[in-house]
């Protein structure tokens, strides 16, 4: 939809599109994480990348990491732990 909306050259703000897409990537990323590596592979580590990824995209939009990780705490950690955080931080930057 957000490929639609910027070919369209329909009013689109910058943030929804790099959240978006950062949250993507950071989803799927364990799916090129070798097989040999069964404990980075659960779920609980899919929805850490996918926050990490949610805060990457946020401050690729703002050139703010700090809002990013601010934005991933609030918004997209369902479990927020100090590991957590500091992931997003060395994502983010």
């Amino acid at each position: 939809s957000v490929i639609f909306v910027n070919a369209a050259s329909l009013p689109c703000g910058l943030e929804g599109p790099m959240i978006f897409l950062g949250l993507s990537i950071g989803e799927n990323f364990n799916r090129i994480i070798p097989r040999e590596y069964p404990e980075l592979r659960t779920w609980r580590e899919r929805r850490d990348l996918a926050t990490v990824g949610t805060a990457s995209g946020v401050a690729a939009a703002f050139f703010s990491p700090v809002g990013g990780v601010l934005f991933a705490a609030e918004e997209g950690a369902s479990h927020l732990t100090t590991k957590l955080m500091w992931r997003c931080f060395s994502a983010a930057c």
